[in-house]
């Protein structure tokens, strides 16, 4: 989790004006000119050359090797080049902890867990794969700056992964850069001493990293030998070459078959496969791709193989080899095991999956053979099985989702009927998290995209699922009391068509004491009578289920549309068909019942109005009334999207919601902790979907 840090070390004089604090760099140069006895605001006096009292703040195996490196110079007492050593790392599950404290532990050096810093007093931090924000007000009490050995070649993969992503594209040029911390963004200080190696071909992440941990070690002992001096000739990262490097999630092992060469597959198995297992459907159940191996030349030549088009994703298997030869976009790769509900050998799979188990064949197999075994490569090949991402519900996404989040419910109110439903990801130290409020025909895991996503990126998210109320009151009034239960003062709330039209309304309904901080209204509406159904409101709890469905299902696309917006129609029927007849009654009671929006009493609101261009439930004239009714909002167009974007174009939406919640980043009503994404990278992700946000 990112907290802000408690800081323990000494202040230090401040140059120039009053009130003005210096930056890093500039104090510990002016330090080199100072008389010998300059001291920090504590009196204790700074030392102008080793040996040095380091803060070390690391975590993995890559940072335990900096961690080694400087035990061992400290343990040097001939050289004296560090004096005192201490240790911060984040908590883990694990009872043994992280590599770094296992380490610092086996050493007897003093450890602590972020965010305690310690109390003690520091001449340099050293930073190493810690994944924390570090704030302004730690940086500035170590009188030479905190230091951080990156691996990679800055500007090239600022962020959390550098060196899977240098695997993943291809990179023949890898290194080390010790660099000098700036607050507030990661990995864009002044470089003070950079060097490269080149790539092993076909290195996996994890043998490059060992590479470069010993790299960056030794590059972090040169520095320290003549810090001031390498401060001194510190140079800022040029503007040029930037690239980022995110953290990787469960998302990015799932393999596109149709999309993805072979070198690209074997570049993505290189750099994530020793951490998240490569993934994709099989008969409808997520399958691990644990062994990969490149097929022999030999076997790609056969004319049996390259003689017919063959469509990705199709598998067979080699007998000879004892490998499934999958292909992709370009041409085929080996798997050697898989696992299923277990793990597997190829053989296994093909004996247990593929092979079809007639009775008149194999029947001259000695004993002892495996059955079916004595076919060969042009029976296998009339039997191509196509492994396919398949609709949303069976996707690796969605199940990583339901197995790694829990469904909580709730009851706020006196009746013990009414139960919120609520999926809550993300740092629970954040007190103005976003909440998602679903549609009519939705359930609060129809936004799982947005939660992955951006709780991926140190955001709060949660996803609301409401019980039966009647009315906009009951709802507002039930919504206050569950915001209280989780001891919420203010929320952020992205409201998709009924949702946010309630959004509003609870806004409106709050705002003499305001619980709402900003709204993102998608596909929504401000008035229930442009749907003409005002008459029947108050009908509907009488109506049978069928009925009520086939009135929400006459709002979604009929027509032609294209795969990824049908997925998403799909799903949404799914979740229709799990709610009942009361709680569809109820709201399409609240989606028709006659109201509208007071813009007056929520006019200071932040708002972003999201839709789609394409076919949708909402009409041309209710859109520009949303535009009337919040002329100072931001705009978020969608060319396509259709009632769901959310699930179909997930991607541009969440970065939408991204841009939104950006202006709230440095204060108390940030949805991040704290700000690990910075508006350089937002822009890096907007110029890659080519999407723009009009504000007006």
């Amino acid at each position: 989790m990112r907290v802000l840090v408690r800081c323990c070390c000494g202040h230090l004089p401040v140059g120039g004006g009053a009130g003005r604090r210096p930056s890093p760099r500039w104090r510990a140069l002016a330090r080199l000119s100072a008389s010998p006895g300059w001291e920090d605001g504590q009196g204790a006096q700074v030392r102008e050359k080793p040996p040095w009292r380091v803060l070390f703040f690391g975590t993995d195996q890559f940072a335990r090797e900096t961690l080694r490196a400087l035990h061992a110079a400290r343990e040097n007492k001939e050289e004296e080049l560090i004096e005192k050593l201490e240790v911060v790392t984040v908590p883990s599950p694990s009872p043994k902890g992280l590599p770094v404290k296992q380490y610092a532990v086996q050493s007897q050096l003093p450890v602590y867990e972020w965010p305690d810093v310690g109390s003690g007093e520091y001449d340099v931090g050293v930073v190493a794969s810690f994944g924390r924000l570090l704030s302004e007000a730690l940086i500035l009490k170590f009188p030479y700056g905190i230091l951080n050995v990156h691996p990679s070649c800055l500007p090239r993969w600022r962020g959390p992964a550098p060196i899977i992503h240098t695997i993943l594209h291809g990179d023949t040029i890898a290194g080390v850069t010790i660099m000098q911390i700036k607050p507030k963004r990661f990995d864009v200080g002044p470089i003070l001493k950079q060097e490269t190696v080149p790539v092993p071909p076909k290195s996996t992440s994890k043998e490059l990293e060992a590479v470069l941990s010993r790299l960056g070690a030794n590059m972090l002992i040169s520095v320290l030998k003549n810090l001031p001096e390498s401060l001194n000739n510190g140079r800022q990262q040029p503007a040029e070459g930037v690239t980022h490097a995110p953290k990787i999630s469960a998302a990015t092992s799932c393999i596109k078959w149709e999309e993805q060469t072979s070198e690209q597959i074997f570049r993505l198995y290189r750099a994530v496969g020793n951490i998240i297992p490569l993934q994709t459907l099989w008969m409808d159940n997520t399958i691990k791709l644990l062994d990969l191996v490149e097929v022999d030349s030999s076997i790609l030549s056969d004319s049996k193989l390259t003689g017919q088009a063959v469509i990705p994703g199709s598998v067979i298997y080699h007998k000879q080899s004892q490998t499934l030869l999958v292909r992709c976009k370009d041409d085929w790769i080996g798997v050697r095991s898989v696992m299923l509900k277990k793990t597997l050998t190829a053989t296994d799979f093909y004996n247990g999956y593929l092979h079809p188990w007639e009775s008149d064949e194999g029947a001259g197999e000695s004993a002892g053979a495996v059955p079916g075994n004595s076919q060969d490569l042009s029976t296998s090949l009339e039997r191509e099985v196509k492994l396919t991402m398949g609709e949303i519900k069976v996707s690796p996404d969605y199940n990583w989702f339901r197995s790694t989040v829990p469904l909580k419910k709730i009851i706020v109110d006196d009746d013990d009927s009414k139960i919120w439903s609520l999926y809550d990801a993300g740092p629970r130290n954040i007190r103005c998290p976003l909440i998602f409020l679903p549609p009519v025909s939705g359930t609060a895991d129809v936004f799982f995209r947005q939660i992955l996503a951006l709780t991926g990126w140190g955001y709060r998210v949660i996803a609301l699922q409401y019980p039966v109320y009647w009315d906009h009151l009951e709802f507002c009034d039930g919504f206050r009391k569950l915001l209280d239960h989780l001891q919420l003062d203010k929320v952020h709330l992205f409201g998709a068509s009924l949702g946010g039209f309630l959004a509003q309304k609870f806004a409106e309904y709050t705002h003499k004491s305001p619980r709402v901080h900003s709204l993102i209204l998608c596909n929504s509406f401000s008035d229930t009578s442009i749907f003409n159904q005002t008459w029947t409101a108050n009908s509907f709890w009488l109506m049978p289920s069928f009925m009520l469905k086939k009135i929400v299902l006459g709002n979604f696309s009929s027509g032609p549309v294209d795969p990824m917006m049908a997925d998403a129609i799909d799903f949404m029927v799914d979740r229709l068909e799990s709610l009942g007849q009361s709680e569809l009654a109820s709201r399409l009671t609240l989606n028709c019942q006659n109201s509208y929006v007071e813009p007056h009493k929520i006019r200071d609101i932040p708002v972003t109005i999201m839709d789609v261009f394409d076919q949708s439930a909402l009409s041309t004239e209710a859109k520009e009334e949303m535009y009337k009714l919040y002329p100072n909002a931001r705009r978020a167009h969608l060319k396509t999207g259709g009632n769901f974007p959310y699930l179909c174009r997930s991607a541009e939406v969440n970065l939408y919601v991204q841009i939104h919640l950006l202006q709230f980043h440095g204060t108390k009503y940030a949805a991040i902790d704290p700000s690990m994404v910075s508006a350089e990278e937002l822009e890096v992700q907007k110029g890659s979907l080519g999407i723009s946000q009009e504000e007006q």
